[in-house]
């Protein structure tokens, strides 16, 4: 599916809660379905970071870091290998407060990836649109809470 940048809003706008910095660069994005992100654009980045040795945490090489690589090998991997007229993919970068950051549990500021879903129609014909959260450190889908959805200050896609 592609959908134009002012739809990267929806989800926000239904919690009503923009963020301070929300920075769209194109016109229009392709959105993969979570199964694409789980079994293909997520393992073969993690391909991409082992071999440039770059799957573990550091002071140098921290969740921001991680964030921004995820949504690069995205970019790329779309350019040359996903069928699409879109401008972009919708996979941008957040930050955020954290319950629980992946490098060490704590409460903190955080960056984390979203990756704006379209897994087609649910049963009832409405569409199956929605934000994933991701951790580029280890892959796993996070759930966040109201407190910490709302304390996103930046959105850049």
């Amino acid at each position: 599916m592609i959908i134009s940048s002012q739809d990267l809003l929806i989800p926000f706008q239904n919690n009503n809660k923009i963020p301070k910095n929300f920075v769209l660069s194109d016109k229009d994005y392709f959105c993969p379905t979570a199964d694409m992100v789980q079994d293909e654009l997520f393992p073969k980045y993690w391909q991409w970071l082992k071999s440039l040795k770059l799957t573990k945490w550091v002071h140098k090489w921290d969740c921001d870091n991680f964030a921004d690589a995820f949504k690069l090998f995205c970019c790329g991997y779309y350019d040359q290998v996903i069928e699409s007229e879109a401008n972009g993919i919708a996979v941008g970068v957040i930050n955020y407060m954290a319950n629980s950051k992946a490098e060490n549990g704590l409460q903190g500021g955080h960056a984390i990836n979203i990756v704006y879903i379209d897994n087609g129609k649910n049963d009832d014909g409405t569409s199956n649109f929605y934000p994933m959260f991701i951790e580029p450190q280890n892959g796993k889908i996070y759930n966040l809470s109201d407190e910490e959805f709302n304390s996103i200050w930046t959105v850049y896609i």
